[in-house]
């Protein structure tokens, strides 16, 4: 008798659903771009097993004043791991080294939805690439596979 193979969840992204990036001019300097990537774009991970995802910020040159993310994830298929089982909910890692004003850190896992948003009152701004936090999710013991892409 063979034994069931492993099946495997390809995790190839989340979708960020909405992202704004607030820059010190303010609301007209928002037509250039700030990019926001989801690091690493593409792993795979064995059901049940777990990922470490990077939220990086490109300011591409601007000073940013604050961020607001939000990423949606199949909740079947993933789910988020607490960085702070001393808070109520469920939150993602902050990383205070480029904002350092927490502002919303929720996690919906039924629902699927992430909410993060931080800030910078004082100090110089951010104006170059740096991580706004980590996302550690675990794949749902499934026997299927599953691709999912980052897209923004």
């Amino acid at each position: 008798m063979r034994k069931p193979r492993l099946s495997v969840t390809r995790l190839a992204g989340l979708m960020l659903v909405l992202m704004c990036a607030l820059t010190a001019e303010g609301v007209a300097a928002q037509t250039q771009a700030v990019d926001i990537r989801l690091v690493p774009e593409f792993t795979t991970i064995p059901s049940g097993g777990s990922v470490d995802l990077t939220i990086d910020v490109v300011p591409n040159g601007q000073q940013l004043s604050g961020i607001d993310v939000c990423i949606s994830f199949p909740a079947y298929l993933l789910q988020v791991v607490d960085a702070d089982s001393g808070t109520a909910g469920v939150q993602i890692q902050v990383d205070t080294s480029g904002l350092d004003v927490i502002l919303q850190n929720n996690v919906d896992n039924p629902g699927g939805v992430i909410g993060y948003s931080a800030g910078k009152l004082s100090g110089s701004l951010p104006s170059s690439t740096f991580t706004l936090a980590t996302v550690s999710m675990v794949a749902a013991n499934v026997k299927n596979t599953a691709t999912f892409r980052f897209s923004a």
